[in-house]
C-alpha cells in the first residue's frame, strides 16, 4: 500500500463513538446509563426551524454554490443578534459562515497560525481542538486549569506557556468538558495578555446560549477598541438551535480574519434555512423564537 498521511494515522481515534459503544455493551446492571460524553440538546428544534428547512431543501437554488462567507441575510441576522446580545457594532462583514462550529475552529486557527507553529489549549481540552490542529501540522501546548480553581487558566500559568512559535490560545465558555463558565473579568484580561504578548485569543462560544438567563453578556470584548485586532469568536447554530446534524457554525472576527479564513474554503452553499421570498426576514425572526 502506498505510503499514508503520518499527520492523520497518528491521531487517535475519536473518543465519543467509543463511549457508545461502551453504553451499548452495558447490561443496566447498576441502573439507567447517564451519558455525558457527548453535549447535544435533549429536545428537540423549534417547528418553525423545521418548516424552513423544509422550504429550503425545495428551493433548488439551495442547491447551488452559495457565497464562500455564507449568506448574507444570515450574515446580518447573526450580526444583528451578536449586537443585540453584547451590546456592541457587529456587521455582517465581521461574520463568515461555516459548515459546523469545528470548521469555524479550523478556518480561525489556518487563518494564524501555519504548520510548526503552536496554538495553546486549556487543559483539560476539547479534544477535535487538538484533532484538527495536528491535522494540519500545527502543535499545541497546555495551559493548566486545575479542579482547584474551577477549571479556569491562570494569567501567569498563560504568560509562562506563550513562546516565540505561540499564534493562538484558544479557550471554550462554557467550557468543553469541564462546564466551566469564564468569568466577564477573566476573559478580559486574557485578551488583553495575549494582545500585549502578540498572540490571538480564539473564544469558543457553542453553547453561550445555554447560559442562565441573569448572565446576560457573556463577556465586554466586543466592546473593547481595537477587538478585531486579537479576538476571533466562534459560534454554533447546531447547538443553539438543536440541530448537530444540519453542521452550521460562524466565526465572528475582523473583516481582514473573515477574508482570510474565506479564502481556506470553497464556494460553497452555508445554508439560510428560509424560503424564497422571506430571506431578508426569516433568520432573523427565528433568532427571536429562540429566546
Amino acid at each position: 500500500m502506498p505510503r499514508l498521511n503520518s499527520l492523520i494515522t497518528d491521531l487517535a481515534p475519536p473518543p465519543i463513538p467509543s463511549v457508545q459503544a461502551w453504553a451499548r455493551a452495558y447490561d443496566g446492571a447498576f441502573g439507567p446509563t447517564i451519558d455525558l460524553s457527548q453535549a447535544v440538546p435533549g429536545y428537540p428544534p423549534h417547528p418553525d426551524l423545521i418548516a424552513m428547512l423544509t422550504a429550503a431543501a425545495a428551493d433548488l437554488s439551495t442547491a447551488a454554490y452559495g457565497p464562500i462567507e455564507g449568506d448574507r441575510a444570515l450574515r446580518e441576522a447573526l450580526a444583528d443578534d451578536e449586537s443585540a446580545l453584547y451590546g456592541a457594532a457587529i456587521a455582517a462583514d465581521n461574520i463568515h459562515i461555516t459548515s459546523g462550529c469545528n470548521q469555524a475552529f479550523i478556518c480561525a486557527a489556518l487563518a494564524v497560525a501555519e504548520p510548526g507553529s503552536r496554538v495553546l489549549l486549556s487543559n483539560p481540552f476539547y479534544f477535535n481542538h487538538e484533532t484538527s490542529l495536528r491535522m494540519f501540522g500545527v502543535g499545541t501546548g497546555l495551559v493548566d486549569c486545575p479542579a482547584e480553581g474551577g477549571f479556569l487558566p491562570s494569567l501567569e500559568a498563560l504568560d509562562a506557556a506563550i513562546a516565540p512559535d505561540v499564534r493562538a490560545f484558544a479557550v471554550v465558555s462554557p467550557n468543553n468538558p469541564t462546564g466551566a463558565v469564564y468569568p466577564p473579568a477573566l476573559l478580559a484580561a486574557l485578551l488583553e495578555l495575549c494582545r500585549r504578548r502578540g498572540i490571538w485569543l480564539i473564544l469558543d462560544e457553542t453553547y453561550r446560549d445555554f447560559l442562565p438567563a441573569e448572565a446576560k453578556q457573556p463577556h465586554d470584548l466586543f466592546l473593547r477598541p481595537g477587538w478585531g485586532d486579537g479576538l476571533i469568536s466562534l459560534y454554533s447554530f447546531s447547538k443553539s438551535f438543536c440541530v448537530p446534524g444540519y453542521r452550521l457554525g460562524a466565526v465572528t472576527a475582523s473583516p481582514v480574519v473573515v477574508r482570510r479564513a474565506s479564502a481556506r474554503l470553497p464556494s460553497q452553499r452555508r445554508s439560510r434555512s428560509s424560503a424564497p421570498g422571506a430571506r431578508q426576514t426569516e433568520p432573523k425572526s427565528l433568532f427571536a423564537r429562540r429566546r
